[in-house]
């Protein structure tokens, strides 16, 4: 690749958060490293969810986000689907978000324990991103209560004014690794919100076992 191109691409990556510049080069940001956005769970989880999230935005012809917790506790999506339809929902995937006000965000919340919980409370101060984003902890708390009995979490309104969605979680090793959600304009949404519920569902039941078998096969070759 040309130097010119190439350093405007680095400097893009840079300014994104993605990669550090220094004495050593070009390096992915520890984060990545560690947590293995492009390598390690994550990516299992991605790789899984591809075709899954492919057929459940064509079954759907709505928006599918996978969604995982950062170092900070904030929701980042990692990977998307997106329909044909001219008029849909999308995310920029290097923003993070309040993991409170994301759909994703409460499915991951909802699978920690109450320590992990405690802690996540005292770190974050609860903003509002809308008026309809819930900002009380104890409110939340009881929401999250009410997305492990059901095993999904419905907001409106709640990042973006006009937006309705489902997140389900996804599993591995009895842990709540991400979160897949379906996201669409609020009135399209709710017209077939059982359906999108049921679909959601479905397709994070599909790709936790698919990763399940991926880890299994990767154990047995270990």
């Amino acid at each position: 690749m040309p130097k010119s191109s190439t350093s405007g691409l680095v400097a893009t990556l840079e300014a994104r958060g993605y990669v550090t510049v220094g004495p050593a080069g070009v390096e992915l940001v520890a984060a990545y490293r560690d947590v293995g956005w492009v390598g390690g769970m994550t990516s299992s989880v991605v790789r899984s969810s591809r075709p899954v999230m492919k057929a459940l935005s064509l079954q759907t012809d709505e928006s599918c986000f996978l969604g995982v917790l950062t170092e900070a506790m904030n929701i980042q999506f990692v990977e998307k689907s997106l329909p044909n339809n001219a008029i849909r929902y999308d995310v920029d995937s290097s923003i993070e978000r309040p993991a409170y006000s994301t759909t994703a965000g409460m499915v991951l919340l909802a699978g920690l324990s109450e320590a992990e919980l405690d802690e996540y409370f005292a770190m974050h101060e609860l903003k509002a991103l809308t008026v309809a984003t819930m900002t009380d902890e104890r409110t939340i708390r009881r929401a999250l209560k009410e997305v492990s009995s059901q095993g999904y979490a419905r907001l409106t309104d709640s990042s973006v004014i006009g937006a309705s969605g489902v997140g389900v979680p996804i599993f591995a090793n009895g842990r709540v690794v991400a979160g897949l959600s379906i996201m669409a304009p609020r009135e399209r949404f709710l017209k077939s919100e059982q359906a999108n519920i049921e679909a959601a569902v479905a397709a994070g039941k599909q790709i936790t076992q698919a990763l399940a078998y991926t880890n299994d096969k990767t154990r047995k070759a270990g």
